[in-house]
């Protein structure tokens, strides 16, 4: 083939690729956050999520292409923040549903992301709380564990939830996040004061315990800024 042919078969190829590309875009014009919005909520109520899928071996669970899918779609509904609050309900239905813990804390901290924005997270908060207490995997509830503390607003229900943390997880991820979590509360953790002390005198890891001083110190109630002051004490007598 000389020069001559060659060119003006590439040129040739250049516009057909371009005309395949300008059809694309009229048959398949790009989508609007709506759109898309309307799309992931679909997806998330989709029959995989229904009649038993976690109790059953479903292909659709473990194949490595979908595990990405629903990480992806859970991470696209995070990163709309506010936009996306009416895809909670389908979130948390699948959340619930899901098998594959990565995706599990995927949707997690899309859950998180949302309630950073939006003010009624009643329904969010629950859901997280539900994940921190039950979920079997500990990169879940570590990921529960951090996402409560945005949900600042429902402080009542979130700090009981982490004192329980405190008390009976047995990862020490997971308690270091929730005291993470508590302490980003400041004054509204006020009642995790006890449990926060109890920490920092007997947990077995030590970044737990210099976690619970800095939460008694975000805190700032007397009864934490007194534990304080002794727990440094302590340790300079240790030195």
């Amino acid at each position: 083939m000389d020069k001559k042919t060659l060119l003006t078969t590439l040129v040739g190829l250049v516009l057909f690729v371009g005309f395949l590309a300008l059809m694309n875009k009229v048959h398949h014009p790009p989508q609007t956050k709506e759109q898309e919005l309307e799309g992931l909520i679909s997806f998330f109520n989709s029959p995989q999520y229904h009649d038993g899928f976690v109790h059953k071996e479903h292909p659709w669970g473990d194949d490595l292409d979908s595990l990405r899918t629903r990480s992806l779609a859970a991470r696209d509904l995070g990163e709309m923040g506010e936009d996306a609050k009416d895809a909670v309900p389908a979130l948390i239905h699948a959340l619930q549903n899901e098998p594959s813990e990565g995706v599990r804390q995927s949707m997690v901290f899309a859950l998180g992301d949302i309630g950073k924005s939006t003010k009624n997270t009643k329904n969010i908060t629950f859901a997280l709380i539900q994940s921190l207490q039950n979920d079997p995997h500990e990169d879940v509830r570590c990921s529960a564990a951090s996402s409560l503390s945005w949900m600042e607003e429902d402080a009542k229900d979130v700090v009981p939830a982490l004192i329980q943390v405190l008390e009976n997880d047995q990862d020490g991820e997971v308690r270091d996040l929730a005291v993470d979590s508590l302490g980003n509360m400041g004054k509204n953790a006020k009642d995790a004061v006890p449990a926060l002390i109890q920490v920092l005198e007997n947990d077995p890891y030590p970044s737990v315990r210099a976690n619970a001083a800095g939460a008694l110190k975000a805190v700032g109630t007397p009864e934490a800024l007194k534990a304080l002051k002794g727990y440094r004490v302590e340790r300079w007598k240790s030195k």
